[in-house]
């Protein structure tokens, strides 16, 4: 799964524990009840999230190892490139000082 599903993945389940949470909040019941009743949901709700990161990275570790290795070379290539251009117009830019102060 890449981490443009796993954003999303937590972006849902953040949005249903908000929901949750104020949906409960607002409910007409007492206090005490209602804030067992979201504590209950909020725990709920985290555990889910863990049991889904530990699935996700354990079926998936592999696919983000490659991936993450993939996007590093093509960063430090690009990355390279642009210094390498960079140092071409600093020489050019040395070399044209240096004829204007002649």
């Amino acid at each position: 799964m890449k981490s443009s599903h796993i954003g999303l993945l937590a972006g849902v389940v953040g949005a249903a524990a908000v929901g949750t949470f104020f949906g409960i909040l607002y409910a007409p019941d007492k206090g005490k009840n209602t804030r067992s009743r979201l504590n209950y949901r909020l725990y709920r709700t985290r555990d889910r999230v863990n049991s889904l990161l530990d699935k996700i990275n354990a079926t998936n570790e592999s696919v983000f190892s490659k991936d993450a290795q993939e996007e590093g070379k093509k960063v430090i290539k690009e990355v390279k490139e642009q210094t390498e251009d960079l140092a071409s117009e600093i020489d050019a830019l040395i070399s044209q000082i240096h004829k204007n102060n002649l």
